[in-house]
């Protein structure tokens, strides 16, 4: 944010802070300041906030008493959303929460992922619970030879994989999530608002109640002490859907994003489209997809591939260039490598550019970039995710419009306040441009802006740090990263200022599978030369979200090379390799490892 814009936020601050919360720090003061993690958002607690944080600020200015009038509305309730929400109400804020639910427009497609949001729903949890299954099935079945390596008999069709019983099973714990958010946000304090939102307008204190029917406002140039935030909430019946209008001194954007559509280069959407389902649709399917072509390079596109070929569809990924862009190249071809061992058609180079459906079989006919022609029962499009932007009226938020990126519609912020936009409008999660679309990363911006906003003066300069946040791809073969990629470090700090350490080793997991042989694990670790710091970490092979945590720790706090090989690992586990690696590749050694 700008000078002015600080000043003017601090003018208009009606929180008990000294400090603008919305000055950004020095990295230096960041460090100082930094109180790390204070803990996750589940959905089944009561409140996120810990005996010291529930005694309520007195000295906070509270909203009008007026039912509609709050310190601050939420709009979106997945993961930043419903962490900021509680948060922020256990500070005594009067708070309310706007979620649209579940929804399906007139096409069939969801548009509302349900409280929760995205994760929970349609997102991390039912696609690790596939993941696990197919994990199970693998084990189990005589195509990889785990169970027979550990001396089970398994004969060739013993096992049966019914789909339609893992779905319920599955979409019955999801529903049981989704609901938990809903009692703790009523747990919490927060009123909780079904419908969908957009901004109406913004009034001052000289200005009257907005009016029933309002009209836009685009050009103000007053602060504004209140934000206008109508919200259209469900049609009961055949009645006309009610619109109700909310005023609030702070508003955060929490909705998330959506599968984007694919489209010919010249933005058209390409032909047959509709024949084609997305990542959200993924987890209604009744019935196994049979023949499945899972377009798009990314994590969704390959763990959405890597599960649904374990539990037996044959499966093609289809991507315009390279996979898992932005990840440490070795790291992903390796993953590459496995997925087409464990019989994945990787095709890179193509897009689908005509979608043909036989009415009689239902059978996909695919034409790509290339002119190749191939058959499918279903085509899965994981090409990327476009922010959920479009409804909420930002035009009548002066400044606001600015923020919005042209291409993803995501919103440009300045340590979650919108650029360029009026005081006290934020925003957390997938919705925010450049940040990490990570669930953790919602949840603890969320925490940390309300904070900022509501908590006491100690904790004003709570603010996110996007650096050194780990997260893991659920392929097959598992893959976790903290920090840099190789290349990304080579760019950054020059060939002769980093020093790479690698290893090739085998899991204890999979000595005793024929077919598990080759699955190699492989670790990384990209150090400063100078001072000896790791600033980055990969690891591939069994557990790898499990084994990254703890490490993501240790590089928050500057973990150099000599702090990790001085301590004892715990053997034998995967872990310790990180705690013995010893070749670099400037050696030109092998990274290849035998036994203990």
């Amino acid at each position: 944010t700008s000078l002015a814009n600080r000043s003017v936020a601090g003018l208009f601050h009606r929180g008990p802070l000294v400090d603008d919360p919305n000055r950004r720090l020095t990295k230096k003061e960041s460090r100082l300041e930094h109180r790390g993690p204070v803990g996750a958002d589940d959905p089944s607690s009561t409140s996120l906030v810990d005996k010291e944080e529930t005694k309520r600020s007195t000295t906070m200015k509270r909203a009008d008493e007026a039912s509609d009038v709050y310190d601050l509305v939420v709009i979106g309730g997945g993961s930043g959303g419903s962490a900021l929400c509680k948060r922020a109400a256990g500070y005594g804020a009067k708070v309310a929460i706007v979620d649209r639910g579940t929804r399906y427009d007139e096409t069939g497609t969801r548009v509302g992922a349900g409280q929760g949001g995205t994760c929970v729903n349609v997102g991390c949890v039912p696609k690790k619970l596939m993941f696990m299954a197919a994990g199970v099935r693998e084990s189990l079945g005589p195509e990889v030879g785990v169970a027979k390596g550990f001396g089970f008999d398994v004969p060739a069709g013993a096992v049966s994989f019914d789909w339609a019983a893992l779905k319920a099973r599955r979409d019955a714990y999801v529903q049981r999530l989704s609901r938990g958010y809903i009692s703790g946000w009523q747990k919490a304090g927060v009123e909780v608002i079904e419908g969908t939102a957009s901004f109406a307008d913004i009034i001052t204190e000289a200005s009257p109640p907005p009016p029933e029917k309002k009209k836009k406002t685009t050009k103000k140039t007053t602060p504004p002490d209140y934000y206008v935030v109508d919200v259209r909430e469900p049609t009961v019946g055949d009645g006309a859907p009610a619109t109700r209008s909310l005023r609030a001194k702070r508003v955060a954007i929490a909705v998330g994003g959506r599968p984007s559509r694919l489209r010919t280069p010249e933005g058209a959407p390409v032909e047959g489209i509709e024949h084609c389902i997305d990542s959200d649709d993924l987890f209604s399917l009744k019935e196994p997809p049979g023949r499945a072509l899972c377009v798009g390079g990314g994590y969704i596109a390959l763990e959405c591939a890597g599960f649904l070929s374990g539990l037996g569809s044959p499966t093609t990924v289809m991507a315009r260039s390279i996979l898992l862009r932005g990840f440490d190249r070795e790291c992903v071809d390796r993953i590459g490598t496995h997925l087409e061992r464990r019989g994945v058609d990787v095709r890179l180079g193509a897009v689908p550019v005509k979608i043909e459906k036989d009415d009689k079989t239902g059978v996909l006919r695919v034409t790509d970039s290339t002119g190749r022609v191939d058959e499918y029962d279903t085509v899965l499009l994981a090409v990327g995710r476009d922010a959920d932007t479009g409804g909420l009226g930002l035009d009548s938020v002066p400044g606001a419009l600015e923020a919005v990126d042209a291409k993803t519609r995501k919103l440009r912020c300045a340590d979650e306040q919108l650029e360029g936009a009026a005081p006290h409008l934020y925003a957390v999660g997938d919705v925010v441009h450049g940040k990490p679309e990570l669930t953790p990363v919602a949840i603890e911006a969320g925490l940390r802006l309300a904070r900022r906003l509501f908590g006491t003066t100690t904790e004003s300069a709570s603010f996110m740090d996007y650096e050194n946040v780990a997260t893991t791809v659920f392929t097959p073969l598992e893959y976790s990263a903290i920090g840099l990629s190789e290349e990304a470090a080579l760019q950054e700090l020059g060939e002769d200022n980093i020093e790479v350490y690698v290893s090739e080793f085998q899991p204890l997991e999979h000595t005793l599978a024929d077919d598990r042989v080759a699955d190699a694990a492989f670790a990384k670790l990209v150090v400063e030369r100078v001072t000896g710091r790791v600033v980055g970490f990969h690891y591939l092979g069994p557990n790898a979200g499990e084994v990254a945590q703890g490490f993501s720790v240790a590089m928050r706090k500057g973990a150099t090379y000599e702090d990790l090989v001085s301590t004892v690992g715990i053997h034998p586990t995967v872990a310790e390799e990180f705690t013995a690696l010893s070749v670099t590749k400037r050696s030109g050694a092998s990274a290849a490892k035998g036994g203990c």
